[in-house]
């Protein structure tokens, strides 16, 4: 997703991931204590995403697996169902089984065409920013195994002259992730930051002295409601005004919302309405004198808060940073109903720092599958150099992604 802002309090974005202070439940199996047998594992790959067996094989997995909240079913049926066609893309689906024929990997690839270059892809499309497979309770590699594993992989889809992953966790819950065991994975040189808030005390933190402050003075000096919106319309329109913030910030910053996109921002009003009765998704929002000025949608998933886009509307509201206070009331939120981790997502942005976030590394892979495919292999590598050296220099990174309007 777009990241919109640095130092602003506004336009901050959020996601999950199964990286870090993994939530054990007790209906999950303990995993294998040996390396799974690649040599005996079998690939099939679904093409047909309205396939009653595919989604079977999904449920199943995901009820005894370990994934990130963006390989879940919840995300993934309504991503796969809409968004790769908006991209002239196609969804395939690995399903990766063991000797006895239980699936312990599921894998999803969209397959588009970027110019005269067919290239497959983690589903991704940039808006998921973690993409992992689901692995299943067995599902334990090294790299040699990884390697064996993947050249099945690949063997089972169709062509293309490249494939590209990125934005992959180092490990998914307690597991390694395979694919980032690959031999060509590195990192990106983008990180995500969590905090575990099961056992610590969330008002030692410098951004909720800030926020407590500032939620004080709005107190006194209006009428301020903090509160979690769960009436599907009221949801709706929660997420409208988060559009429109999107959409008034990133003109200011110079930038293109995705959530411009009717399909996008449909896409994300359908799950958070489809989420809130069950808690699967929280908005949440500030209230001043009654006008909404802040948003904040997330997902809560096995015991942890994913945070995905959060915004604040209007210049005569910043003196009170509403975007943080909401994200500091949030996180209160999520910390009295028992949830253990607050995943303040990716980016390497000065404020995670103050809300004690420890930061973990995000893994890559772009590799050619003909002549042709080394060409965007190469102008990706250079990419990622990029990113690194201008990470470095917040500053020149702000000017140059208002000149390219990123």
């Amino acid at each position: 997703m777009i990241d919109v802002a640095h130092a602003s309090d506004a336009g901050w974005e959020f996601a999950s991931s199964a990286l870090g202070w993994d939530v054990a439940y007790d209906a999950t199996p303990a995993i294998a204590q040996h390396e799974i047998d690649a040599a005996s594992l079998t690939v099939d790959v679904f093409d047909d995403i309205t396939s009653p067996a595919l989604w079977a094989e999904w449920d199943a997995l995901e009820a005894t697996g370990h994934l990130t909240v963006f390989q879940s079913r919840f995300f993934m049926e309504h991503f796969l169902g809409r968004i790769p066609q908006e991209h002239g893309a196609r969804p395939y689906v690995v399903v990766v089984r063991d000797r006895a024929g239980q699936p312990q990997v599921l894998i999803p690839f969209v397959w588009r065409r970027r110019g005269a270059m067919r290239m497959l892809e983690l589903a991704d499309l940039d808006l998921c920013d973690y993409c992992a497979p689901i692995l299943g309770p067995a599902a334990r590699f090294d790299a040699r195994q990884a390697a064996i594993m993947w050249k099945k992989v690949v063997a089972a889809l169709p062509a293309a002259d490249g494939l590209s992953m990125k934005k992959m966790p180092r490990t998914v819950g307690p597991l390694d992730n395979p694919l980032a065991l690959l031999p060509d994975s590195i990192m990106m040189g983008v990180s995500t930051s969590v905090v575990p808030i099961r056992d610590i005390d969330l008002t030692r933190t410098s951004a909720h002295r800030d926020a407590a402050g500032k939620i004080r003075k709005m107190k006194k000096e209006g009428d301020y409601v903090f509160r979690r919106v769960t009436d599907p319309d009221e949801v709706a329109r929660a997420v409208n005004i988060m559009i429109t913030q999107r959409h008034h910030r990133c003109r200011e910053l110079g930038q293109t919302s995705n959530l411009d996109n009717p399909n996008i921002g449909a896409f994300f009003r359908d799950l958070a309405v489809a989420g809130a009765a069950s808690g699967r998704t929280s908005m949440t929002t500030i209230d001043f004198d009654g006008a909404t000025i802040a948003t904040f949608l997330g997902f809560t998933y096995r015991g942890r808060f994913n945070g995905i886009i959060t915004t604040m509307g209007g210049n005569q509201y910043r003196r009170y940073s509403p975007g943080l206070c909401n994200m500091v009331s949030t996180q209160d939120l999520c910390k009295e109903e028992g949830l253990e981790v607050f995943d303040i997502g990716v980016g390497a942005h000065a404020y995670k720092a103050r809300f004690g976030g420890t930061p973990l590394d995000l893994f890559e892979y772009h590799t050619p599958l003909t002549l042709r495919g080394h060409l965007p292999a190469i102008k990706r590598r250079l990419v990622r150099d990029a990113r690194i050296y201008f990470d470095k220099y917040p500053g020149l990174n702000r000017k140059v992604r208002r000149l390219l309007r990123k």
